[in-house]
């Protein structure tokens, strides 16, 4: 059995100890119950920020985690660390280094085929960072984008400004290259936006998106992201299958 899936099953067991389903512990941890639902089946390695939520939900409803087996399996399915706080509080931490343990055989090779992130490989844990090919909605997108943001060591909308800027100067000559152009009000806003708890803002432009991901410092993996933006774009929203609970049910 893989640490991927002894990780999906302790979830599980602690969402049912809680005497939640899926859709109350999402509601709980405020976020997308096809997330949930993906974390427990083992489609999804849970992000740093899920797997925070999930462990301070499990704490609030009054269980008591064995931290050294908590520990390990985060570990050995993430690469990430949790950490037990004195206050009761649970942090998780990303690697900023290289993952421990194997890659895995479609990362490496998707690594050994695109020569830039194979270099950006070393500076930053591919996995702590969210995979793109989890990305099904649009707040899944803007988690992805806090993500991206955190790991960029909280850049300000200054230094972002600034990254674009650096970026783009490179590119200004080529007429057929698409260069960035996004304000420091813009990614203040966008930042704000995806940080919301309640109701993310999605980029509505592919554009805004695109640049977000450079002043971030991720313009080596930008290809695989735009693909998701695409995809979470198409998505249905919150509202459009709150609508449609609604209608089936009258």
């Amino acid at each position: 059995m893989s640490a991927g899936v002894r990780l999906a099953g302790r979830i599980i067991e602690g969402r049912l100890e809680m005497g939640q389903s899926q859709r109350g512990l999402a509601e709980i941890c405020n976020m997308d119950f096809s997330t949930i639902s993906r974390i427990e089946s083992a489609e999804r390695v849970p992000s740093a920020l899920h797997l925070c939520k999930l462990l301070n939900a499990f704490v609030s409803g009054g269980l008591t985690l064995d931290t050294e087996t908590w520990t390990t399996i985060v570990r050995e399915a993430t690469g990430c660390t949790v950490v037990f706080r004195p206050d009761g509080h649970v942090g998780v931490q990303a690697h900023a280094g290289l993952p421990e343990g194997p890659i895995t055989p479609d990362a490496a090779k998707w690594l050994m085929n695109n020569k830039a992130a194979l270099r950006a490989y070393s500076s930053y844990a591919v996995s702590g960072l969210p995979n793109p090919r989890n990305v099904r909605t649009r707040r899944d997108l803007c988690e992805a984008m806090e993500q991206m943001w955190r790991r960029s060591g909280y850049r300000s909308a200054r230094e972002m400004e600034h990254a674009l800027d650096k970026y783009a100067r490179r590119f200004r000559k080529d007429s057929d290259k698409w260069v960035p152009n996004l304000g420091r009000t813009t990614l203040n806003t966008m930042l704000r936006g995806v940080q919301r708890e309640d109701d993310p803002v999605f980029p509505k432009k592919l554009d805004n998106f695109k640049a977000f991901m450079i002043a971030c410092g991720h313009h080596h993996i930008l290809e695989p992201w735009v693909a998701a933006w695409h995809r979470a774009a198409k998505a249905p929203t919150e509202a459009d299958r709150s609508a449609e609970v609604a209608t089936t049910s009258s």
